[in-house]
């Protein structure tokens, strides 16, 4: 993922909150429930990417380490 995906992945996210908001002031629920799903599927996928890049740097670090 390009530096630029994930800033418009973070991006997404809020304006899907966003959109919870107002789907639930008029009465959408359901529409709020699946967009919800959507805003966390799409969280845990940044959350668990970020995770991994970060163990690959550690990994990295580990094998050439800086004097």
């Amino acid at each position: 993922m390009t530096e630029a995906q994930l800033d418009l992945a973070h991006k997404l996210v809020g304006d899907i909150g966003h959109c919870v908001h107002a789907m639930e002031q008029y009465g959408n629920g359901r529409i709020a429930d699946t967009m919800r799903n959507a805003g966390s599927l799409l969280q845990a996928m940044i959350d668990e990417y970020e995770l991994a890049e970060a163990r690959q740097a550690l990994e990295r670090r580990r094998e050439n380490p800086s004097p």
